[in-house]
């Protein structure tokens, strides 16, 4: 990771059903309450993998399958944000949130595409609608 770049990873799930994972923001996050995300957090001493997984442990506690990339998207130029998209299966739907979210839902592709998503977590729509896409290229970010 390059010293002054902020890396973050987030976690792109789908269950059985083929329906997606989507966060809301708590209130307690001014600008950010009330809004959708996904799964993750800031990378420090871990990598990508590591860090989504724990992430999502912590923020739903569902055990997820082995990521792989998806697609590296730089969110914010200014603050130098760089986020993984990382793809994960889980068998389970009992989300246990944590503090920093309100809600959760398990929404289809179409659903996806219109959450009401924070301003820094709009890039998880063309993730997902070429999802398929991005696997089948083997990304690959070290």
């Amino acid at each position: 990771m390059h010293p002054h770049r902020i890396d973050v990873a987030k976690a792109l799930i789908r269950n059985p059903d083929g329906k997606y994972l989507v966060l809301q923001k708590s209130g307690d996050y001014e600008e950010l309450g009330g809004k959708w995300e996904l799964p993750g957090g800031k990378i420090e001493d871990e990598d990508r993998f590591e860090t989504a997984r724990r992430e999502v442990m912590e923020e739903t506690g569902l055990d997820v399958s082995d990521g792989k990339d998806v697609v590296r998207v730089e969110v914010d130029a200014e603050k130098c944000v760089d986020c993984y998209i990382l793809f994960f299966e889980t068998e389970s739907e009992g989300v246990k949130l944590s503090d920093e979210h309100d809600a959760y839902k398990w929404v289809d592709a179409d659903e996806f595409r219109w959450m009401d998503w924070h301003a820094d977590a709009g890039y998880a729509v063309p993730a997902m609608v070429y999802l398929d896409k991005y696997l089948s290229e083997h990304n690959s970010y070290e």
